[in-house]
């Protein structure tokens, strides 16, 4: 559902884009093609939220040499790659909220009262996905800016890369603690890509399920002009 919704909403936002360039100053976009714009900004968000964490199983199980002989260990990258994967959660989160209140407060201008059907259900999609989201995060990851701090294989690994780093061993101690070290990282890395797959396929189905409302209800439409709502000259289906 989020696919079908994205390409019907550029097929809607794609013309108003071409006309609306830097090379044209002159250009100012009507209210229904400014509505548009509006919702098409954090969209356009979301998507890039949905594009980079579709990523993540590949980049948790990976690092950067080149950062490696930086000094940048592949323990230090393991953590900052589960902060950033869990940043990007939040983004989503942040992004999916605002499009939510956009479509609120634009449904609020085209003459939708408070206690209307449309807005009441924007106000129920909202706090729908506020509480799956949230309910993702604390039950997979801890809350987005504790989780890593609640993984005791990684204390382990960060303890064991600090040693290897900062004390002079003979080299079979020192590779013995470089092999614990790779054991725990392999292990976690592979947990951590379940995670964040198992993380992505419920997004992505929470994601869908609000596209469908916005879909099904015609809110969209619904926060256009009354004359173009009811002429149906632009979008009609």
């Amino acid at each position: 559902m989020r696919e079908k919704f994205i390409k019907a909403f550029m097929k809607r936002t794609v013309p108003i884009l071409k006309k609306k360039n830097k090379r044209d100053a002159k250009y100012i976009p009507t209210k229904n093609e400014t509505i548009l714009l509006d919702l098409g900004q954090p969209i356009a968000e979301i998507e890039t939220c949905f594009q980079v964490m579709d990523l993540f199983p590949k980049i948790i199980t990976s690092h950067s040499s080149y950062y490696e002989k930086k000094g940048f260990s592949r323990i230090q990258q393991h953590r900052k790659n589960i902060e950033w994967y869990f940043s990007e959660v939040y983004i989503l989160k942040e992004r999916t909220v605002k499009l939510l209140k956009i479509l609120k407060k634009k449904l609020t201008s085209a003459g939708f009262d408070k206690n209307s059907q449309e807005v009441k259900l924007v106000e129920s999609i909202i706090d729908g996905f506020l509480k799956s989201v949230d309910g993702i995060i604390i039950m997979r990851g801890k809350h987005t800016h504790e989780f890593s701090y609640q993984n005791e294989d990684l204390y382990h690994m960060e303890l064991l890369d600090l040693a290897i780093k900062e004390f002079d061993y003979d080299n079979k101690d020192k590779e013995g603690l470089r092999s614990d070290m790779f054991f725990y990282l392999k292990m976690d890395r592979e947990r951590w890509k379940k995670i964040i797959s198992d993380n992505n396929e419920a997004l992505e189905q929470i994601m869908g399920n609000i596209y469908s409302s916005i879909e099904k209800d015609s809110l969209i439409d619904k926060s256009l002009s009354k004359t173009l709502r009811t002429s149906g000259i632009l979008f009609s289906k």
